[in-house]
């Protein structure tokens, strides 16, 4: 199919577009931040950048519109995590991508189009040092062609790494504490749970140098 036929059948109606804002768009008035700034995190003279950081875009990263209506629900969850088990059951190279419990969704085409679904999995929180970002990405995934007034199973996987911050270091960490999962943008619905145990550093920087 090529590109124009494609264009009119979205226009039309006939084509149910499920796509995401790659990028953070950003008022006019941003223009006055200086481009060599380049902090990401907002100071006294310095807005922040990205949607990790930066609260007023006009339309945020992950915004997305679509000719019906879904409603996600999250399938059980636990509602704690040990730091130590995730850690000691780790046997990867690197621990920062070893696998976390999945989250899975169940989606509802509420409204009255067959379409896709693109499911976020934002992460938020207020654990390890200050200052902490707005939330972060941690996994998504597609469904495909979810027929109106049916549901549909999201499978999202996500790593250690997806849950750990960076510190002023430069070591990947994990920290306890209380954090919650928004599901897409505006967020549609959200569950919490706790990370329990002793911060635990996944990677040091530097890494060590490739066996020769």
């Amino acid at each position: 199919m090529d590109g124009g036929t494609a264009v009119m059948q979205i226009i039309a109606g006939q084509k149910s577009p499920a796509g995401r804002l790659p990028v953070t768009q950003y008022p006019a008035s941003y223009v006055s931040t200086p481009l060599t700034g380049m902090n990401l995190r907002p100071t006294s003279s310095h807005p922040g950048r990205t949607y990790r950081w930066y609260g007023k875009a006009v339309k945020p990263f992950g915004f997305g519109l679509h000719y019906t209506t879904f409603k996600p629900t999250f399938e059980p969850f636990p509602k704690t995590l040990r730091i130590d088990d995730l850690v000691r059951k780790c046997r990867n190279v690197y621990p920062a991508t070893c696998p976390l419990p999945a989250i899975n969704l169940r989606v509802a085409n509420i409204g009255k189009r067959i379409s896709d679904h693109v499911a976020l999995a934002f992460l938020t929180g207020q654990a390890g040092p200050k200052p902490y970002p707005i939330k972060t990405l941690a996994a998504y995934t597609r469904v495909h062609d979810v027929k109106a007034g049916q549901n549909a199973k999201a499978h999202l996987d996500w790593t250690l790494g997806n849950l750990a911050r960076i510190d002023e270091n430069g070591n990947t960490v994990l920290y306890p504490g209380k954090y919650t999962i928004l599901i897409d943008e505006p967020t549609l619905t959200s569950i919490s749970f706790t990370l329990e145990g002793k911060a635990a550093v996944l990677d040091k920087w530097p890494g060590p140098l490739p066996a020769k």
